[in-house]
């Protein structure tokens, strides 16, 4: 093979991929939605007399979420959001649809969902309210929705939660027929409080929540042949992650968690010389 051809082949396999040309450029980070925690039902009011009918607000959600996308990219947000389809498949890969259908994701799970995903950044929002109703009684009639919220940042870098709010937002709109869409408004109204709770996180906003507190009692089930690390009773069933320390309520010890396992964890002595049957309590 020709020389020149050879440095030219080398050079363009050193080269960064064009997405990775373009987060670098932009100085964007990777952040995937996943799917909301439901803790209501979605309610609607045709009128001021009719009773509500009901739906199941995942359906705004669905509809909502290229319009996060897009309005991210309006607003030059430094985030590249994952599509929908792309953070339900990583996040069903992870948790399985048995846990999913529970809405249960344990913290210990955001980590690897980060990392199947490929993304620094995951959020988790909670749906507290949904609803949309006419207002007829009044001087001009209108169509509303009113949605509210609890989100939730999760960053892998650092393996803690970075940003947490409330958001309650409403979106209005003339309807002199009494035609107007209520499903486009109480769209507007969720889509307006993610997008207002995920805003001030965009432009550089962080908070230190750190991790949810576990205060799990621990015991040292076998101390390993190097007598570094030990085998502990605790593992993802009870939400224990990698880095959490464990202190003695016997001796001065303490240990740190390396790996989780389904139903225990190994850690690394990093004080003192535990014992078989040693209890330990989580670190505050």
């Amino acid at each position: 093979m020709n020389t020149s051809i050879k440095v030219l082949l080398l050079m363009a396999l050193a080269l960064p991929s064009q997405a990775a040309q373009n987060n670098a450029a932009t100085g964007s980070a990777k952040i995937a939605v996943l799917p909301p925690v439901i803790k209501v039902e979605g309610t609607r009011k045709e009128n001021d007399k009719a009773s509500q009918d009901k739906f199941n607000p995942a359906e705004s959600v669905k509809r909502i979420m290229p319009r996060l996308i897009n309005e991210a990219k309006k607003k030059n947000w430094p985030l590249d959001i994952l599509s929908a389809e792309e953070a339900q498949e990583g996040y069903l890969a992870v948790i399985g649809p048995a846990q999913a259908e529970k809405d249960e994701v344990k913290f210990n799970q955001l980590k690897p969902i980060a990392e199947k995903l490929g993304v620094r950044y995951v959020v988790r929002f909670t749906i507290i309210e949904l609803t949309s109703y006419r207002k007829t009684n009044v001087f001009v009639p209108t169509a509303a929705a009113r949605a509210g919220i609890t989100l939730y940042v999760y960053d892998h870098d650092t393996n803690q939660y970075v940003w947490q709010i409330e958001k309650s937002t409403e979106s209005a709109a003339g309807d002199l027929t009494a035609n107007g869409s209520l499903s486009q408004r109480q769209d507007q109204a969720l889509l307006n409080s993610v997008s207002r709770a995920l805003e001030p996180f965009a432009k550089g906003e962080r908070k230190n929540i750190g991790r949810p507190k576990n205060d799990l009692i621990a015991n040292v089930q076998k101390v390993l042949a190097d007598g570094k690390s030990v085998l502990i009773d605790v593992g993802s069933d009870k939400n224990v992650s990698e880095g959490d320390i464990f202190n003695s309520i016997e001796s001065d010890a303490s240990i740190k968690v390396t790996k989780v396992l389904s139903n225990g964890s190994i850690a690394e002595v990093i004080k003192g010389s535990p014992k078989d049957k040693e209890t330990f309590k989580s670190a505050e």
